[in-house]
């Protein structure tokens, strides 16, 4: 078992072994868990049942993974029975679903470990929801006990023990997981040291025998080692090779030096010259001849040792010169190599456990093992991290601890690592033993904790339950009832106050019914004052200072409650009236009195018309007790009015406007008889009036049903209009009715831009703003009408149908033109006429496309008016609220 299955089972075991102990407990109880005796029975049995399965599964005795079909069979018969149990439970609504949930969560835990099912890593397998289940039961028994204050205290107890102790033994089951396995590296560790260094000895005994070798070759071989030396090629070297390679053949052979390896003659240039056995390949020979450590002999003259790979081969490697008398005295002709082999054989010689396995690797791959190995690439992963970092490398793998030591020559880069692994069965087997103890030691600190806590309860509950007593006789009327709790700590001390303050109530009974009426008699003002009131309301005392403000007057006076409170009202209040003279604000005697004016708000605002009325508080004796001021904010009332007239004005100066010249032209054909050129004429100035009628009187419908969230037309269906074509046709029409000093134009060409919306209702919205545009721009300047493709903050994806003018680009007059019935010039002697609906009827059919219209003025002068229509829309008119009876109006 892994350190982390092992932990999260001492967890969930733990948990679930203390939480059935404790609902054990609590279901003895009389009518605490249980409704009657076999409810209460089936509970402490089924709690039981799974106290003891968690003891054995938590204490190790018993192994959940060698019979786990037995343990998900106990554990969810006593869930079965808990649950039965619970089917007459006493505790909260609350409790009983929760307990069924953590029993349905075990139930689920057993059947999944039954099966072998792993909800986690590490080989947890189904303990994470055992741990869950047991927290839920847990809060279960929790809220159930919460009941009774030695529920409550044992409990809460129990929860923080329960707490404590899993953080502790977390922690202490961590650190010994850690020190044993830390320890077993150590071990494996030392081991491979020695063994590393057995390869380094191995070395060592090559260098006895080469020395030895090098010295017998020279004293018998001198003028053939001396021919090679000086005439490698020269005719006499053939020769002078084969004699070595007998000699060597002889010194190395069982008669000889008996070496078990290969033995290389290498001439001064680092050529093989001779070798034993004389079947070793040219490949060896070359390696050999031209290994680290070989080069090191021959370049310093003195002898080497090392260990080294040589292809698929590992060899602990010695040089010896070899030192030749001559003419010019004693020379060097080159080195001696002897290469012991480092194989299986000599990693069965190191002996050890034979669980052990052990390893010798290159780069290249493993040219030797012994015994049980983890993966081929465990084993060269290591052996390569060994080798680059040049520094011994330990690991847990696959259930192995695995170690490995870099194997090199001194002063040059290691080429052999030796890897030795053993299994983690050792460790574990340990930490088990340390985990059974650590959970008893767990187990009877949680069972010390709770029966204290327990004890400690009963002895606290039973007198708060003597006082409990008596203050339901006290509530009953009994004024004589005493708990006497005769204890000398902080409960005994309760009691004597508590009995104190009994017999204190009888004389306070009086005051404190007296003091009932005041505050019945003071909340019943109260809420005469407020009471349905929706106006501003500000109360005084008999000093004139503010003692109450409702929300209203909050927002009407331009400050909080608290900051309006205990200041006198003529400073909350400040109320002026036409001629800009202060209102008192006195009510007098007989009744209330109606004021109005403009009132200024605290915070320094814009004043606002108000109407209101004072009235004069009275107490019980029927006394003045201060004022109350009622104030009603009538800045919609006038700005009604407001509207009202303008629009009466407007609408009458609009229809006398076509009406004149009917009226007129009508007056001459009763009274003389016209020519049939002025009949005609006057025909033409009739009909063009009728037609200015209609016009009005078709935008006042219009703008009348788009303000009421209707369509216009009787509502027709939305279809995919072309804004580009639209806007062409749009300023090809207005092209044929302006003067000559004006022009309206539309690009030519351009990319179809489709919206989904009503073609009449986008036509009569650019006409609007193309009317405003032609009217209100200086004679001469053109007016551009174009669609484009945008990207709104807001809205998205739109296409924007701009009509631009070189008008006044002022923007305050730009704001006030968007009222409707509203214009730029709103007195009687303006030059223009018009009933200040275009932008209003514009902005409503925008609204109505899901869109919203836009007004701005470039840098380069002039005014851009823009109806920007979503590329995907609602059907016009289905808008979220009714649109605003203001929103905009006409230049």
């Amino acid at each position: 078992m892994t350190t982390t299955a092992t932990l999260v089972q001492l967890a969930a075991e733990l948990t679930l072994f203390l939480v059935a102990l404790a609902g054990a407990g609590l279901s003895l109880r009389h009518g605490l868990l249980g409704l009657d005796r076999a409810a209460r029975l089936l509970l402490v049995v089924g709690f039981a049942v799974l106290a003891v399965a968690a003891f054995l599964v938590g204490s190790l005795t018993v192994d959940r993974a060698s019979d786990p079909a037995a343990l998900a069979a106990v554990r969810v018969a006593g869930a079965a029975i808990v649950a039965l149990g619970a089917l007459r439970w006493a505790g909260s609504r609350v409790g009983r679903p929760v307990l069924l949930a953590g029993l349905g969560l075990l139930a689920v835990a057993a059947v999944l470990d039954a099966q072998g099912v792993e909800v986690g890593d590490g080989g947890v397998g189904a303990e994470p929801l055992v741990l869950a289940a047991a927290l839920v039961m847990g809060a279960a028994v929790v809220v159930a006990g919460r009941h009774t204050i030695p529920g409550r205290i044992g409990t809460s107890v129990a929860a923080i023990l329960l707490a404590v102790i899993l953080l502790v033994s977390v922690a202490l089951s961590t650190v010994i997981s850690a020190t044993v396995e830390d320890e077993a590296l150590r071990r494996d560790g030392i081991q491979v040291e020695a063994e590393a260094e057995a390869a380094r000895r191995e070395a060592e005994a090559a260098l006895d025998e080469a020395t030895l070798a090098a010295a017998s070759l020279a004293a018998g071989r001198g003028d053939q080692l001396r021919a090679l030396a000086t005439d490698p090629g020269g005719p006499a070297a053939p020769a002078a090779r084969q004699e070595l390679g007998s000699a060597l053949a002889v010194l190395a052979g069982p008669d000889g030096l008996a070496v078990s390896g290969p033995v290389v003659v290498v001439g001064p240039t680092g050529v093989p010259e001779a070798a034993a056995p004389a079947s070793l390949d040219g490949s060896t020979r070359l390696a050999l001849g031209g290994d680290p450590v070989v080069e090191e002999a021959r370049e310093l003259d003195a002898p080497r040792q090392g260990v080294t790979a040589v292809g698929t081969d590992a060899y602990a490697l010695a040089a010896a010169p070899l030192r030749v008398d001559g003419e010019e005295g004693r020379t060097t002709a080159g080195v001696l190599v002897v290469a012991r082999p480092l194989d299986a054989t000599f990693l069965r010689r190191q002996g050890g456990d034979e669980a052990d396995g052990r390893a010798l690797v290159t780069r290249e791959g493993v040219v030797a093992e012994e015994g049980p190995q983890p993966t081929p690439e465990v084993v060269a992963e290591q052996a390569a991290t060994a080798l680059g970092s040049d520094a011994p490398q330990e690991a847990v793998v696959g259930g192995r601890i695995v170690v490995a030591r870099p194997v090199g020559s001194e002063g040059l880069p290691p080429e052999l690592a030796l890897v030795l692994s053993g299994p983690t069965d050792r460790v574990g087997r340990t930490r088990e033993d340390i985990y059974r103890s650590l959970f008893l030691v767990a187990l009877a600190a949680g069972l010390g904790g709770m029966a204290l806590a327990t004890l400690v309860g009963e002895r606290i509950g039973g007198g708060i339950r003597r006082l409990t007593a008596a203050a339901s006789r006290i509530r009953e009327g009994d004024l004589e009832a005493r708990a006497a709790v005769d204890r000398e700590d902080e409960l005994g001390e309760l009691s004597s106050t508590f009995d104190a303050m009994a017999g204190s109530l009888r004389g306070l009974t009086g005051e404190l019914r007296e003091t009932a009426a005041s505050e019945a008699r003071l909340r019943a003002r109260l809420e005469t004052v407020f009471a349905g009131v929706t106006e501003a309301v500000v109360a005084t005392d008999g000093d004139g200072r503010v003692t109450e403000a409702n929300r209203a007057a909050e927002e009407l006076l331009g400050g909080r409650r608290a900051d309006l409170v205990d200041r006198p009202l003529v400073e909350v209040v400040a109320l002026r009236d036409a001629e800009g003279a202060s209102v008192v604000l006195e009510a007098p005697p007989s009744g209330p009195v109606v004021v109005a004016g403009d009132l200024d708000p605290t915070d320094g605002s814009d004043p606002v018309p108000v109407v209101g009325t004072l009235a004069r508080l009275r107490d019980e004796d029927g006394a003045g007790a201060g004022t109350v001021v009622v104030l009603r904010d009538v800045r919609r009332e006038r700005a009604l009015e407001v509207a009202k007239r303008d629009f009466l004005a407007n609408i009458g100066h609009e229809l006398r406007t076509p009406l004149t010249p009917i009226k007129g032209y009508a007056g001459v054909l009763r009274r003389r008889a016209p020519t049939p050129d002025q009949a005609r004429d006057w025909a033409e100035g009739i009909s063009a009036g009728v037609t200015r009628l209609e016009h009005l009187v078709d935008r006042l419908v219009a703008f009348s049903a788009l303000s009421a969230g209707a369509e216009v037309g009787g509502g027709p269906a939305p279809d995919a209009v072309d804004a580009s074509a639209l806007v062409r046709e749009v300023a090809a029409a207005w092209t044929a009715r302006v003067d000559g000093d004006r022009t309206v134009r539309a690009p030519a060409g351009g990319e179809e831009l489709a919206v989904e919306g009503v073609r009449d209702q986008l036509r009569l919205a650019l006409d609007e703003l193309v009317d405003n545009a032609v009217r209100f721009s200086p004679a001469g300047s053109p007016v551009r009408v174009e669609a484009a493709a945008e990207d709104d903050v807001d809205l998205g994806p739109v296409v924007a149908l701009t009509v631009g003018d070189q008008g006044t680009s002022d923007a305050t007059v730009l704001e006030e033109a968007v009222a409707a019935f509203r214009q730029g010039d709103a007195s009687a002697t303006r030059a223009r006429d018009g009933l200040g609906l275009g932008l209003a009827l514009s902005e409503r059919i925008a609204v109505a496309h899901g869109g919203r219209l836009r007004i701005v003025a470039p840098s380069s002068g002039g005014t851009d008016v823009s109806i920007l229509v979503p590329v995907v829309t609602r059907a016009p008119g289905a808008v979220d609220a009714p649109p605003d009876p203001d929103p905009g109006g006409a230049r």
